[in-house]
């Protein structure tokens, strides 16, 4: 009920559906398949499965080792009412951001460019952060509570807003913006600490407040004349954050 009236909205283009753990039905892959789509589910690791170099049993037990990568083609999925024709990627990293990976993806696909593979659900990521940024992260949907009218018509003004958000992160990173708007040093693994949406979302936070403690701002400002550079260096900052806002 949910994929059939968006699949006809995108009947013109391709589309490939990623699924994590919890949407793994090899069944609901057959259903895709059938309408044309192509799939990505990712698979317990209690998932039965028969390869052309293994006999049908969980992939648990079938002695994939860390580090390595494989992939089947023309895979059994399930022992009663088998399912066949889909291939399994089998991906299994040593470490990831400095930390041992504990287990591989075991992908069920209709695709056989097992590289393709790998990349399009890595990118399923990306959506899980554009998630926390419109929950917790950012915009605290969850807690709103409206019905499913008022629903879509936030939505729509979320995805402008995020935009926007997003638009303006760029911005501020572009122009060296960051360091007022955020922790600028790097986490130890060499990662930000914060997404771009976050940055944009912040510039605009950071620039508003300034204005609104204007007063009390140059007061502060007034009892160390000797920061006075650092604090003309913040200024203008404030005024190109206040420039893209």
């Amino acid at each position: 009920r949910v994929l059939g009236p968006v699949l006809a909205l995108l009947k013109p283009y391709p589309v490939v559906v990623i699924g994590d753990r919890e949407f793994h039905s090899d069944k609901l892959a057959d259903w895709l398949r059938v309408r044309g789509v192509d799939v990505v589910f990712r698979q317990k690791k209690s998932a039965f499965v028969a390869t052309s170099c293994q006999p049908g049993k969980s992939l648990k037990t079938q002695g994939f080792k860390s580090g390595e990568s494989h992939f089947f083609t023309h895979v059994t999925f399930q022992k009663s009412e088998p399912i066949q024709g889909f291939n399994l990627g089998v991906y299994w990293e040593k470490s990831h951001r400095g930390k041992k990976v504990k287990e591989p993806w075991y992908l069920l696909t209709t695709i056989s460019n097992p590289k393709l593979v790998k990349q399009l659900y890595q990118a399923r990521w990306g959506i899980e952060m554009m998630f926390r940024d419109c929950k917790s992260g950012g915009y605290n949907m969850e807690s709103t509570r409206v019905d499913a009218t008022r629903f879509l018509a936030l939505v729509l003004l979320i995805t402008f807003a995020y935009w926007l958000a997003t638009n303006c992160g760029h911005e501020f990173e572009s122009n060296h913006l960051v360091a007022y708007l955020g922790r600028s040093e790097k986490t130890p693994n060499n990662f930000p600490h914060h997404s771009i949406f976050w940055i944009g979302l912040s510039g605009y936070a950071w620039s508003q407040s300034l204005v609104f403690w204007r007063d009390e701002m140059l007061a502060l400002m007034a009892l160390k004349p000797h920061k006075a550079h650092n604090f003309r260096q913040g200024l203008k900052a404030l005024s190109l954050v206040q420039q893209v806002v």
